[in-house]
């Protein structure tokens, strides 16, 4: 098996949201059930955070509003930095505070009201040429016209169809420029061809899709991947990564895992 692949390092910095006021109280996805044990939650969240900065990457951290219990998932909040349009009221109110951050930063900030976008909770680069466009459930198709013009890429439109997987970042993470976990089960007989025709791809089996193994975070050579995703981790060890496991239990009974916490400050 080969175990050479590509490593496009394309950032070396990612904005997390500590988890102060994370609990379920509504349900916009099929996963959100359940009490949160929030000494634990910040406990998964501060592990993870460590497992980052010992991958030699920079962890920003933005403050959780009281009111925005999901916020904690920065991964939604945009890419590079084309800002998101929250599809459900609930998390609407999040796109102030994180534009606020980026500004305070100095990033340039883009944003569009015409589509539902969610970030790179649906969008995101394999390589600096190419970048996953998700669809269906939260982001819209429409969007990613304009999300191309803020650079020299292209898209592959990807049209997901499962909604337990909702967002694309649930079913799918690209690991290099060459190779990327998925979950075929999760996307259109359409899209699947298409992204076989793009990238080299290790298909997750039921049981780890639902502990969300694509929910992992490939940080050049090593894979951070929530816990009880057995298979996955043998076949990542098979190509030569190494793999670091994160209990992200609490952070499930929301419907998201390692991915959904971090948000990738791309670098071109």
């Amino acid at each position: 098996m080969q175990t050479d692949y590509t490593v496009t390092v394309m950032f070396e910095e990612v904005l997390m949201c500590r988890p102060d006021y994370f609990k379920v109280t509504y349900k916009i996805n099929p996963w959100m059930s359940g009490n949160v044990d929030e000494e634990l939650a910040m406990e998964q969240w501060q592990y993870l955070r460590s497992v980052i900065q010992e991958c030699g990457k920079v962890v920003s951290v933005i403050e959780q509003s009281p009111e925005l219990p999901d916020m904690v998932f920065s991964c939604n909040s945009g890419i590079v930095v084309y800002l998101s349009n929250f599809r459900h009221s609930e998390r609407q109110g999040e796109r102030q505070h994180f534009k606020n951050w980026f500004l305070k930063e100095g990033y340039e900030v883009f944003s569009d009201d015409e589509y539902f976008f969610e970030g790179c909770g649906d969008a995101s680069f394999s390589s600096k040429d190419l970048l996953w466009a998700g669809y269906g459930f939260r982001s819209e198709k429409a969007v990613y016209d304009n999300v191309c013009k803020l650079g020299d890429f292209r898209k592959v439109l990807c049209e997901l169809v499962n909604e337990r997987f909702y967002h694309m970042d649930v079913c799918f993470s690209a690991l290099s420029s060459d190779l990327a976990l998925w979950y075929p089960k999760a996307f259109s007989e359409e899209t699947q061809k298409r992204m076989k025709e793009e990238i080299e791809l290790i298909e997750v089996s039921d049981a780890d899709a639902n502990n969300f193994a694509c929910n992992a975070l490939a940080v050049d050579k090593t894979i951070i991947l929530p816990t009880n995703c057995t298979d996955t981790r043998k076949v990542l060890e098979n190509y030569g990564y190494q793999v670091k496991e994160v209990d992200m239990s609490e952070f499930m009974k929301s419907g998201g895992a390692v991915q959904c916490l971090v948000l990738k400050l791309y670098k071109f």
